[in-house]
């Protein structure tokens, strides 16, 4: 009888035509090929094991006696010629250990193609996160839906992401529909629901824009600065010293507007403006007055008034104005006429607002930075204190203007009657 190891001897070099079946296991110290002349299958694994456990099973191990993060725990390499007959790996899929420390074990798996001649990692998955295109590589990520080739795009070229088409107009994001809206936020909660929330860097909602009700509203932090109600009219609600509406054209052309209001009800009359104080009185408003005219009118309905008295020596305080020509600073080349705010708060206070050299300070119910108290000078990025500019309302001076008039012609005519 011939002994095992004989027929292992025998089999060293042994060239087999037909088919080798063997029972036990094959063991091979060294590499093994496969070659067939067609495209068949060169390796198939069948497993006919009945019950519900995984198979077969393709185990790929590497029993190193010394692993460490970074190892490679096996790869399948994906090789063929280039039309220069060189044998190019064209794919490949590698899985390498991430942490080999015991009870923390960690792996990835990357898939690499070649781009360009160089191969790139295109999809790595790892134990705390999943990237694609790493490398960094001028590709695009794209993802198809039943009806739309483009559900999901990712432009390498131009780092942006469009979603529903391939182009963005030069957004960083664009959501396109040709059929529907472009953009729709939806929720199975019918109020009080955030459709949009802005976080700062500690996870704090900054601002939030919800629905409430018939309102779309929008929050800062959990205060509401503004809402959209279902009879189309906005509301804003801010800080009293904070301007609520700020509108800048610095790039328009000349006869570009930057705000234009349109009396769409009525052409010869209607509000444009309506100014309204905290009890809901009207403190004011700009009017369409005819097709071509406005007014813009101050509240002077004599049943908002008391302790009305008539106004004497008008021609005293009239000649304590000082009226000045000056250019402003940033017009050089423009002479006005005029006056100083704090000249003429002194005479006609009530046509001056501000304080004379008036600064920013931090006021209660702001978030003080350190070291600094209520009341303290607000500074600019530079260090220097913020000027609060004082204004005039020129129209304030015309009741003195007026009596100082009304004396002078009373004047005129008991001379003349003497």
């Amino acid at each position: 009888m011939t002994r095992a190891k004989d027929i292992s001897k025998i089999l060293t070099d042994a060239d087999i035509s037909g088919t080798l079946d063997v029972t036990g296991a094959i063991t091979s110290s060294a590499g093994a090929t496969i070659t067939t002349a067609d495209n068949t299958a060169q390796l198939t694994l069948k497993s006919t094991d009945a019950d519900s456990s995984t198979g077969p099973v393709l185990d790929l191990t590497r029993d190193s006696a010394s692993p460490a993060d970074g190892d490679s725990v096996g790869e399948i390499v994906f090789k063929a010629d280039d039309d220069a007959g060189n044998s190019t790996e064209f794919a490949s899929i590698q899985t390498k250990i991430s942490d080999a420390s015991d009870g923390a074990e960690s792996g990835k798996i990357e898939i690499s193609t070649i781009v360009a001649g160089t191969l790139r990692k295109m999809i790595n998955i790892k134990s705390n996160e999943v990237s694609v295109n790493e490398d960094g590589v001028d590709v695009d990520f794209r993802v198809e839906s039943n009806g739309n080739a483009n559900m999901l795009f990712v432009d390498g070229g131009n780092n942006n992401v469009a979603i529903g088409h391939t182009t963005t107009g030069g957004a960083n994001l664009a959501i396109c529909d040709g059929a529907n809206s472009a953009i729709q936020f939806y929720c199975e909660i019918a109020t009080d629901t955030n459709l949009i929330q802005h976080y700062d860097q500690t996870a704090t909602a900054y601002m939030n824009a919800r629905y409430s009700g018939a309102t779309h509203q929008f929050l800062i932090g959990t205060s509401e600065f503004m809402n959209i109600s279902a009879n189309g009219r906005g509301n804003f609600n801010t800080d009293a010293d904070l301007a609520q509406v700020n509108i800048a054209s610095p790039n328009l052309a000349a006869s570009a507007d930057t705000l234009r209001l349109i009396n769409k009800v009525n052409n010869t009359g209607g509000y444009f403006i309506r100014f309204v104080n905290s009890s809901g009185g009207a403190a004011g408003y700009i009017e369409q007055t005819g097709s071509t005219s406005v007014s813009y009118s101050t509240s002077s309905d004599y049943r908002l008034k008391e302790n009305v008295s008539v106004m004497t020596d008008a021609t005293t305080r009239l000649k304590q104005l000082k009226p000045k020509r000056f250019n402003f600073i940033t017009e050089p080349d423009t002479t006005l006429d005029g006056f100083l705010a704090h000249e003429v708060e002194s005479v006609v206070p009530e046509a001056i607002s501000g304080t004379h050299n008036g600064l920013e300070v931090w006021k209660e119910g702001e978030e003080l930075p350190d070291g600094i108290s209520v009341g303290d000078n607000k500074l600019d990025a530079d260090g220097n204190t913020i000027p609060i500019m004082q204004g005039i309302d020129q129209s304030k001076l015309v009741p003195l203007l007026v009596k100082t008039i009304q004396e002078l012609e009373a004047r005129i005519t008991a001379l003349e009657s003497a």
